[in-house]
């Protein structure tokens, strides 16, 4: 894979990283960063083919695809009507939030 400059990749951990620069010199001459948990990004430098240390098989911080934004997840509620057991799709997870508050109001009188 060609890492190019502007792009996000996904790390070996599952992390996202961003490549500024592809045309650095010696051995590790992609710079970019990655996410860290906190939110904030910590500068990294690459080999031309992603790996971040030569010295070792691999590393969670090798760059292994292109970033593709996570899917939505898809949310549904659990209905009963008399015998009948139903599941009914939620787009918004704040419908879920508030369609569960209802049920369990429902069920216990809140």
């Amino acid at each position: 894979m060609k890492l190019e400059a502007g792009k996000f990749y996904r790390t070996r951990s599952g992390n996202i990283a961003r490549v500024y620069a592809t045309d650095g010199v010696g051995s590790y001459p992609v710079h970019g960063a990655v996410a860290e948990s906190e939110g904030a990004w910590e500068h990294l430098a690459w080999t031309r083919c992603g790996r971040f240390n030569l010295e070792r098989e691999s590393s969670p911080l090798d760059i292994v695809a292109e970033w593709e934004e996570p899917k939505p997840m898809k949310l549904y509620r659990y209905k009963l009507t008399g015998s009948l057991h139903l599941l009914e799709k939620v787009d918004r997870p704040e419908d879920y939030e508030e369609v569960y508050n209802e049920q369990l109001k429902a069920a216990f009188g809140a």
